[in-house]
């Protein structure tokens, strides 16, 4: 499953984006073509003494259709995900190793009840990982059942969140180690005869996520976030109709994701309240670099992407 993470972090990432103009409907007028993270440089005793931006993920469009996400780790090609779609409406990613395009490892598909997006059930060698269900109120998500049927997943349990948030949001979630240390640990988790299930529950303020609410019986962490006014380039504004679920022309998250960009979470669990603050560069009203600082970190632990665009 070490694919798994990646497919997942790609979802968050593509099907928002969208160069054509209607009305009602928001989409920014670029498109992501390269992602870059820097990489923390150690002398002989693991001191940090510099840092270097590296590739770590390109996008392949066809005209507004993506088509393929390439990641990296250290400049080297680690993954490769291939999206299929039947007409217009993306129906399965195929995770495959980068030197063997033809061996299919992993799949991510998508279903769908009538125009929503239902369920995406992940699949390694064909047999079934793990399950996402999403609950609407009106035309947004309120609601995530997350069932992981693997006792030997690896992953962070916070993947699931980034094919409906967008990956910014779930990049700073993951700064939280000690969250993430809670949720999974044995005693925080609901096994039924090696199933494991999490409830996420999200709350809206217009066209942004204000609260994520993680609940694994007994443990509940609430995180909210507060927003800057540039355009969040992984966002694409739905239309009324939601007969767009679904169309890459519109983006598969289009509603989903948030209209802003992040710049405070604050995460509060059993009485215990702090904060991560997002910096931004900005070209106009897009951002261009992102710093994710954690609390108490050192200085490989902060987080520093740049974004390209096309």
């Amino acid at each position: 499953m070490k694919r798994f993470v990646i497919c997942l972090a790609a979802i968050g990432l593509i099907f928002s984006f969208n160069a054509c103009k209607k009305d009602g409907v928001y989409n920014p007028s670029k498109k992501v073509s390269k992602i870059y993270t820097e990489v923390y440089l150690y002398d002989s005793v693991y001191n940090v003494i510099g840092s270097v931006p590296m590739l770590s993920q390109n996008f392949t469009w066809d005209k507004n259709i993506l088509k393929e996400v390439d990641s990296y780790r250290e400049g080297e090609q680690r993954d490769k995900e291939i999206f299929v779609y039947d007409g217009k409406r993306l129906v399965r990613i195929d995770h495959v190793d980068p030197d063997y395009i033809s061996d299919i490892e992993e799949q991510t598909i998508f279903s769908y009840e009538g125009s929503k997006l239902h369920k995406a059930t992940i699949l390694d060698n064909g047999d079934i990982e793990a399950e996402i269900e999403y609950i609407y109120d009106k035309n947004k998500i309120s609601e995530m059942i997350y069932t992981m049927y693997s006792s030997g997943l690896s992953l962070n349990i916070l993947e699931p969140l980034k094919q409906v948030l967008d990956p910014n949001m779930v990049e700073v979630l993951s700064c939280d180690k000690e969250m993430l240390a809670c949720l999974e640990a044995k005693n925080g988790l609901t096994h039924k005869a090696g199933v494991r299930t999490m409830k996420i529950e999200l709350e809206w303020e217009r066209d942004n996520i204000s609260q994520v609410k993680l609940i694994q019986d007994p443990y509940t962490q609430v995180v909210s976030f507060t927003y800057d006014n540039k355009k969040n380039p992984f966002y694409s504004r739905p239309m009324e109709d939601i007969e767009t679920m679904g169309d890459p022309e519109y983006g598969l998250l289009s509603f989903f994701c948030n209209k802003n960009n992040i710049v405070q979470m604050e995460s509060t669990s059993s009485g215990h309240t702090y904060t991560i603050p997002i910096e931004y560069e900005y070209d106009g009203s897009y951002p261009i670099k992102q710093t994710i600082t954690p609390p108490h970190a050192d200085p490989d632990d902060i987080v520093v992407k740049y974004i390209e665009y096309r």
